[in-house]
């Protein structure tokens, strides 16, 4: 019985001895894989807060596009508001030209309209005084000076003589 103790202790020994072999290198793979592991998450922290470093820069980034964005605008509507104010001179401008060319020429016209209007009746005017003095002899024509002086009428256009 000694024996089998001896041999079932022995082989109680060989089998512990098995196992913690086993355990021993089960441990070293649970630590090596834990390590892996340990290694992975903190690759996967890292990444993580580069990920949130990129997310920063482009919010900034977008941001200051943004901005920039906008600083176009205002100076682009500043920009379109001057050209726009000078375009309205330059029309505002001709247009004046324009009425005042057109007021000219109208004027030029109504001028030469006065002019035409007075010549005819400044003729009319000496075609009476003619008729008048044909009628009536005795009236002098040192009378009628008045009347060709009020009209510009030269003497000669009346009766073709001096008073």
């Amino acid at each position: 019985m000694v024996q089998n103790k001896n041999n079932w202790s022995s082989l109680h020994s060989s089998t512990t001895f098995k196992q913690l072999k086993n355990q021993t290198k089960l441990q070293k793979d649970i630590d090596s894989k834990n390590q892996k592991i340990d290694a992975h998450e903190q690759l996967i922290k890292s990444q993580q807060k580069e990920i949130e470093a990129l997310k920063e820069s482009l919010a900034s980034a977008i941001r200051n596009q943004q901005q920039e964005v906008e600083t176009l605008k205002e100076s682009q509507a500043s920009e379109i508001r001057i050209l726009m104010g000078n375009h309205a001179e330059d029309i505002a401008k001709t247009k004046t030209k324009v009425w005042c060319s057109n007021v000219y020429v109208d004027l030029k016209g109504f001028i030469i309209a006065v002019s035409m209007f007075h010549t005819a009746l400044l003729s009319h005017i000496a075609h009476i005084i003619r008729r008048m003095s044909e009628r009536e002899p005795h009236i002098r024509h040192s009378s009628l000076i008045p009347t060709r002086l009020l009209f510009g009428c030269p003497m000669d256009e009346l009766d073709g003589h001096p008073v």
